[in-house]
């Protein structure tokens, strides 16, 4: 049972100390983008990025999610398993470059027009290190991928800087800074877990088949959570102008903080949920979706409070009024930690049916609230359709899960996401910060023998520390 515990913490830590430290550098950038970028092409790039996040499942039948389900089975070869994968990735690329080949001469899209190049190359690098880090995940290369990370944001750091300021290529330059910091870390991990040694001619249609079987309702999963996370920017575009989007879409950079710390688990989740669902795992289950919660709550709730402060930091010029959707946005985070939660334990169950059935319930809801919302209250509309349209996705997938999670007092869970939206509601609307203390004074008595139970194992932890260096 120890050991579980122990596996999950230490590849969440390994991935924590590379994700976090890049996230903040890349962080530390949104004052040189809102700088140098003007609120329109940090609209047009924002729009080519959720394109292609768009169009990733669909042209690769979402084959890496596949790619890491079943290096983890012990009587599959992992050479059919990553050469499958490889293949389906090549041609996903062959097929984009085709799409929007077409598109430079018939400008279907016509802000795409002027970027065609730029377009193809980012998806091809994107494809690729998503590729090469599912390989590395299938075969628990963690310490690999955590240097990946690394490496992906000094790349794109560095060549911000030097293509933004002293360059000054615009936007053009803030699209090549992040192809290739996709495509230099994919190169490493290619080269660093031996991906080459795997990859092989013969076929083996069966493993083929299974693997599509699986990813392919994983696609529904994916585009739903594309519509939950970005059809707001198109619908905020086409409502209220690039402008605005712009101004919405940089909204999303205080979040990140919160969705970093989110990735960062659920990296590490991915593959313990997996592991471990053959065993005894409900009550283990229920008490990392507690666990979770209490954490996604209380970052939320700092980062609610400094919104802010942070914006003043972060947004410049016009940019700092998208402070005030930042605070729903925030709430949605947590409440899509939950469903992320659950996630992987369907994943487990070989069940990505519902995980995609419940992620397009949540869409086809975001849809319709968007077009309402955004038009009737502006971008703001925008944030509180992705709040209740990720209620509805966790709702879903807690219905499929069925008894293969226990969660204590799961009354709390809902209360606390309650407290979280009424501290949102105080900052934007009341701007009181002596409320919000009490909102956050209530929520943490909510939990308080959760944070009980982990001051206990830490003091445990620090006296089992002490004992084995006096012992040495």
């Amino acid at each position: 049972m120890q050991n579980r515990y122990s596996y999950l913490i230490k590849n969440t830590g390994i991935l924590a100390i590379s994700n976090f430290s890049s996230k903040v550098l890349v962080f530390l950038l949104v004052p040189l983008y809102t700088r140098v970028l003007t609120t329109s092409e940090y609209g047009i790039y924002d729009l080519v990025n959720t394109t292609v996040q768009l169009a990733l499942p669909l042209m690769t039948v979402d084959i890496c999610d596949a790619v890491i389900r079943y290096l983890m089975e012990k009587d599959i070869g992992h050479t059919y398993v990553v050469s499958v994968g490889a293949k389906l990735c090549t041609a996903s690329v062959l097929l984009f470059s085709i799409i929007v080949g077409l598109n430079h001469f018939f400008a279907v899209v016509p802000v795409f027009r002027d970027y065609t190049g730029l377009i193809i190359a980012l998806f091809a690098a994107t494809v690729f290190y998503q590729y090469a880090t599912s390989v590395a995940k299938g075969l628990e290369a963690i310490s690999e991928i955590a240097i990946a990370g690394i490496i992906s944001t000094l790349v794109v750091v560095v060549c911000n800087i030097v293509f933004l300021i002293y360059f000054q290529w615009g936007i053009a330059g803030f699209f090549l800074a992040n192809v290739l910091g996709q495509f230099l870390p994919a190169v490493f991990l290619y080269f660093k877990v031996s991906i080459g040694k795997y990859l092989s001619a013969e076929k083996d249609s069966s493993i083929q088949k299974m693997m599509v079987g699986y990813s392919a309702p994983l696609i529904m999963n994916n585009i739903g959570w594309w519509i939950n996370n970005a059809l707001d920017r198109y619908v905020v575009t086409f409502i209220c102008g690039t402008a605005a989007n712009g101004i919405f879409s940089v909204a999303y950079k205080i979040p990140t903080i919160l969705a970093t710390i989110q990735q960062i688990f659920m990296q590490a989740w991915q593959i313990t949920a997996i592991k471990e669902f053959k065993n005894d795992s409900k009550v283990f289950y229920g008490k990392m979706m507690s666990f979770v919660n209490l954490a996604m709550g209380a970052t939320c709730i700092g980062l609610v409070f400094t919104t802010r402060f942070l914006a003043k930091f972060l947004y410049a010029n016009e940019f700092y009024t998208a402070w005030k959707y930042v605070p729903f946005l925030l709430v949605s985070g947590v409440v899509n930690s939950a469903s992320g939660v659950l996630g992987p334990i369907l994943c487990a169950d070989e069940n990505s049916k519902a995980l995609g059935q419940s992620t397009l319930c949540g869409a086809g809801l975001n849809v319709f609230l968007n077009f309402a919302l955004v038009y009737a209250m502006g971008p703001q509309g925008a944030t509180i359709a992705t709040l209740l349209s990720s209620l509805a996705i966790y709702v879903f997938r807690r219905k499929a899960i069925g008894d293969k999670i226990e969660i204590e007092n799961k009354g709390i869970m809902a209360l606390s996401w309650v407290l979280l939206f009424a501290q949102a509601c105080v900052m934007i609307y009341l701007d009181s910060y002596l409320l919000q203390v009490f909102i956050a004074a209530i929520y943490f008595a909510l939990y308080r023998k959760n944070i009980a139970f982990l001051l206990r194992k830490a003091a445990e932890l620090l006296e089992q520390t002490k004992q084995k260096k006096a012992k040495h």
